[in-house]
């Protein structure tokens, strides 16, 4: 049985995945036409490319990467929750 600390914990775990991959999919896109703006040397696009994509990036750093949980963590979680074995 799962404690209400631990259901809330695994909510807010899902809402910072959720909204890391609201702010993943633009990222990856204006960061590729960042890159052809820069090829093509059409400077004001990829400048306004260029400023989404870090947006996006400091997002993800808050919402995705600040939050990742350790190995032992996911070892423990894995355990508890029935996660595939290492052999």
């Amino acid at each position: 049985m799962v404690s209400r600390e631990e259901r809330y914990e695994r909510v807010i775990e899902t809402l910072n995945d959720i909204i890391a991959a609201c702010l993943a999919v633009p990222f990856q896109i204006t960061a590729l036409l960042a890159i052809m703006a820069l090829i093509f040397h059409d400077w004001e696009h990829f400048w306004g490319f260029f400023i989404v994509a870090m947006f996006c990036s400091i997002g993800l750093f808050f919402f995705f990467l600040k939050n990742l949980k350790s190995h032992k963590q996911c070892d423990e979680d894995d355990k508890r929750f029935g996660g595939v074995q290492n052999v």
